[in-house]
């Protein structure tokens, strides 16, 4: 068993303690949606059915544990539970208010109206002082095309950051690999990162990793 801090700063985070290893459990495929998810099934993980916007979520392979994502008040939350016993592992409330309305430059002096249209949770990686989490934002436009992606990443150890970037059209993103001690590697289809949990970067490369060989939350 692995005891963590209470952390809190700009971003409130909450690690609930005393949870045993989930062995090789992984985040995998895409976030279900919120359809087939009664009021009742909602109710027994805390989450008020009509205080949420943008409801998505991913289980692991064993369906053991599952990450959700949504936006409360306009601020991003995102959870970690044990579906057995539904217990929150971990839980991350963004004190930053999540935009639902974005302009993006499109050149020659105009712009674009986006609006936000997922919160998909990407993955969490344990590290020795903390934790590396990703969570990716998609903005559609009028016509319901997607057009922007952004993926956030927060970083705890003994502290909070979190950094957001945007991906191109035709880049994809990954969910954290747990790396060494207090690192993980984070970032997309073309380029890796190697990150400190407190926000520094070690290296970058474009090795490419096989993230199947890597569980995404060794919850330990």
């Amino acid at each position: 068993m692995r005891r963590f801090r209470l952390l809190a700063a700009s971003l409130l985070v909450t690690l609930c303690t005393g949870f045993s290893s989930c062995g090789d459990d992984e985040f995998v495929g895409h976030p279900i949606r919120v359809e087939g998810w009664t009021e009742e099934y909602l109710a027994n993980y805390g989450i008020v059915p009509n205080a949420y916007e943008f409801f998505h979520c991913q289980y692991t392979r064993d369906w053991n544990f599952v990450a959700l994502g949504l936006l409360s008040d306009q601020h991003l939350w995102m959870g970690v539970f044990d579906t057995l016993t539904y217990r929150q592992i971990y839980e991350i409330r963004d004190e930053e208010i999540t935009e639902k309305k974005i302009s993006k430059y499109v050149g020659y002096g105009e712009y674009e109206d986006l609006y936000l249209s997922e919160i998909l949770p990407s993955g969490l990686a344990p590290t020795e002082n903390g934790f590396i989490a990703q969570i990716n934002l998609h903005y559609n436009d009028n016509n319901d095309r997607l057009k922007s992606r952004e993926l956030l990443t927060f970083f705890s150890s003994n502290g909070l950051k979190k950094t957001t970037v945007t991906l191109s059209n035709d880049e994809m993103s990954t969910r954290p690999i747990r790396w060494y001690k207090d690192a993980a590697m984070v970032g997309s289809d073309r380029t890796w990162a190697c990150c400190k949990d407190n926000g520094d970067t070690l290296y970058i490369t474009k090795f490419p990793f096989n993230i199947n060989d890597d569980p995404l939350a060794e919850l330990i």
